[in-house]
């Protein structure tokens, strides 16, 4: 066994920075107040490195929210009322920041390297907080370490700055209209995922992208019934992958319900394993039609919704890189780049989840809303 491989962790070597790119963030702002909110969208006073120029930041923070203008003058005001100016090193070092900048041109370029080195070192802190756990477990299993292995990571993840904001409305006219014309030349009244229910495809043109739909009613009212037959609809009816977490009923039991269905066979029977004589090739037509579709269920019990999102997100990974060694093996050649058709068959068309109040919550603190 090769030892280095376990060798205990020794890092010596300071956290990734750019204090001179903190500098001319800083600077750059001074220079160009009306940035400053877009840069804020991006940035925080915590992805800075130098404490120094975490309070600066801070004080520039108060200082836009008041709308009041920041140089070195009202930063050095600012900084003095909150007993920080020394700790900043002065109204010099102020100066020295403005002056040393020679435009706020390139902002947004330094702005992405101070949020690099933050994000970076999150990553570095989050992996030094495992190592301790693992070498001080304090009655940590493994799986609670690959838990809180996920929690770190999922926020960091999550806390990195969010592509989005207001749209005007002749952007949203345009891209309603172009949506429109395409439902126009759609001749299909579905246009999203066909329930195999007219009356609800009626109701609904088929669940659409993104729709989170909640089967609601008393016990044994057959919701579970009513979510399998749209999920036996799908599987069949196309290529997407349909992906069913059962929190209460075995994977198997899910089957034996959709062979059930298919081939039109008495659940019963199916149940008790007390088939007649018309059932098996019944059944046999059910498993030839059922065979090879895209169909994968996971009835692991009590996962948290961070759980289900990483598998979601872990299957749709494997399954890219299983197209990408089909299409390899089918044509000789790497998948061309542009081939974003063959990439959409790998997410995930319906997820069900069977069911919600079944899930554990990530954090024992959050009340059953929350989570």
């Amino acid at each position: 066994m090769n030892e280095a491989l376990f060798a205990e962790p020794s890092i010596s070597q300071p956290l990734p920075h750019s204090i001179e790119a903190e500098q001319a963030v800083i600077g750059g702002l001074m220079l160009k107040n009306d940035a400053f909110d877009s840069i804020a969208e991006v940035l925080s006073e915590r992805d800075f490195y130098s404490k120094d120029h975490q309070l600066i930041f801070t004080a520039m923070s108060r200082l836009s929210a008041e709308n009041q203008p920041f140089d070195p003058i009202t930063l050095s005001e600012s900084l003095q009322n909150s007993n920080e100016l020394s700790a900043v090193g002065g109204a010099e070092y102020l100066v020295d920041l403005a002056s040393s900048t020679p435009s706020s041109a390139n902002i947004k370029a330094y702005t992405q390297i101070v949020l690099e080195r933050s994000i970076v070192r999150q990553l570095i802190g989050a992996a030094s907080e495992i190592v301790r756990k693992g070498y001080n477990p304090l009655g940590w299993d493994s799986s609670k370490l690959l838990a809180e292995a996920e929690s770190r990571l999922q926020e960091i993840i999550e806390n990195r700055p969010k592509k989005g904001g207001f749209k005007e409305v002749n952007s949203l006219i345009k891209e309603a209209v172009e949506r429109l014309d395409e439902l126009f030349k759609n001749d299909a009244d579905i246009t999203g995922l066909s329930t195999g229910f007219s009356d609800l495809d009626k109701m609904t043109s088929g669940w659409q992208k993104s729709d989170l739909v909640i089967i609601a009613g008393r016990p044994s009212m057959g919701k579970t019934a009513f979510a399998m037959n749209m999920v036996e609809h799908a599987v069949l009816n196309q290529d997407r992958p349909v992906l069913v977490f059962s929190l209460e009923m075995p994977a198997n039991q899910l089957i034996i319900r959709l062979l059930s269905s298919i081939g039109k066979i008495d659940q019963t029977r199916m149940r008790s394993g007390n088939l007649v004589e018309d059932d098996w090739p019944r059944l046999s037509s059910a498993a030839q039609r059922l065979k090879d579709k895209p169909l994968f269920i996971d009835d692991s019990a009590g996962i948290t919704p961070l759980e289900m999102r990483n598998r979601i997100k872990q299957f749709t990974r494997e399954r890219v890189e299983q197209l990408r060694q089909e299409w390899h093996l089918k044509h000789g050649a790497d998948i061309p780049a542009d081939t974003e058709a063959l990439y959409a068959q790998a997410r995930p068309g319906m997820i069900m989840v069977d069911y919600l109040q079944l899930m554990n919550g990530s954090n024992s603190t959050e009340g059953r809303v929350q989570e």
